[in-house]
């Protein structure tokens, strides 16, 4: 058996780099209690909030963590960011809290709104600023 090593906070950093260079004036803001979402972010006139979680293929999410985020989308905009790594593929999955909340910790079994190849924070960055009308 493979054992990957976990990219979380690597891929966290390029991602936020990347948005910077995007979308300068957006406000990125970095929370760090138990919780809580990792990001908010901050442009156009909207809010959204993002967890990041690196799955190699599982993930956890503490419960608690979960069912704030479903909280937070029932009210504006949450999603999960899902850097999925099975050891012959790479992708990244946009995931709505509900299915996080539903236990499901292998990356391969949820139901995702939005998925691309790779980790390039390109079309995450994309996505984001999609979802911020720009």
């Amino acid at each position: 058996m493979t054992t990957m090593s976990k990219r979380e906070a690597e891929l966290k950093r390029k991602f936020t780099k990347a948005l910077h260079a995007a979308a300068p004036k957006f406000v990125v803001q970095l929370f760090a209690s138990n919780g809580s979402p990792d990001r908010a972010i901050t442009g156009n006139g909207v809010t959204s909030m993002w967890e990041f979680k690196h799955a190699v293929p599982r993930f956890i999410s503490p419960g608690n963590q979960a069912l704030t985020c479903t909280r937070l989308a029932a009210q504006g905009h949450c999603r999960y960011v899902i850097w999925l790594s099975d050891g012959h593929h790479e992708a990244t999955l946009i995931v709505h809290p509900r299915h996080v909340l539903k236990g499901q910790r292998d990356a391969r079994l949820l139901d995702y709104e939005y998925a691309f190849a790779g980790f390039g924070p390109e079309n995450l960055v994309a996505y984001v600023l999609g979802v911020h009308g720009t």
